[in-house]
């Protein structure tokens, strides 16, 4: 397993320890895990973080807090500008304990992109008084419903497998059935046992991660309803007020304030 040595520092001197660098498109952290906590944040592009049992499609106005040990993986959606934070344990404990999204607000953002950037110069005092402010902002986030479960049964795996690779796919789960040697109830019975939600409550909340990343890209609400297989945008629309309590617009408007 691959390990990072900022990651596994253990040196309670160092509570936070940033790190800013710019990674090409196509870019892929095989899984891996770390003694740290990680805030895994990208300012410009889009990632995609996973484990075992969720993935997460993180846009520039959101993050992934990953708490110690936790194995995942890092793979870029498009090229990205990643400035990451790894929490020492006696710092991380009392936050999130679960993998999550936060929304970064534009104080913490501008945080991490300070303490990121190795040209700029701060004094010792200053720098420590910065990093001091990360926890306290980090245990005000509260996390977004963006997080996709992923199921360990064969069947449903490749189900899931495509289906993330194309969300608009529009296959109903009875055509499923001859392709993956399984009945259409013994799938939906695995899919609400294993994923907790029904195959088509699955689907809906991968096309809102999906939607999120779209929109974040730049491209038009129009566009994304029919990438995603809606067959109009104002059904589009409607599930995303939904799920997130705002239109897409309003939505990408409160993420960049």
């Amino acid at each position: 397993m691959q390990r990072d040595r900022h990651g596994d520092d253990q040196d309670p001197a160092k509570p936070v320890i940033a790190v800013g660098h710019d990674r090409p498109e196509t870019f892929e952290v095989p899984a891996h895990s770390h003694y740290r906590a990680q805030l895994v944040y990208a300012s410009e592009g889009v990632m995609r973080v996973r484990t075992e049992s969720a993935t997460w499609i993180v846009p520039p106005q959101q993050a992934v807090w990953v708490p110690p040990g936790i194995i995942h993986s890092v793979i870029n959606e498009s090229s990205v500008a990643f400035r990451t934070l790894y929490l020492h344990p006696n710092i991380s404990l009392d936050l999130h304990r679960e993998c999550c999204v936060v929304n970064v607000p534009s104080l913490l953002k501008e945080l991490i992109l300070s303490v990121s950037n190795k040209e700029q110069e701060f004094s010792p005092v200053f720098q420590a008084r910065l990093m001091n402010l990360i926890p306290e902002l980090l245990a005000r986030l509260e996390p977004e419903p963006l997080q996709l479960p992923l199921p360990g049964d064969r069947r449903l795996k490749m189900i899931c497998d495509a289906l993330m690779e194309n969300p608009g796919d529009e296959r109903t789960l009875k055509d499923w059935t001859i392709s993956v040697g399984a009945s259409e109830r013994t799938l939906e019975r695995h899919f609400r046992n294993e994923l907790g939600m029904s195959f088509r409550k699955w689907r809906q909340h991968l096309r809102l991660l999906s939607a999120v990343k779209l929109l974040s890209d730049g491209m038009q609400v129009t566009s994304v309803a029919y990438e995603l297989g809606y067959a109009s945008p104002s059904a589009f629309i409607a599930m995303f007020r939904d799920k997130i309590g705002h239109p897409p617009k309003r939505y990408l408007q409160i993420q960049s304030a």
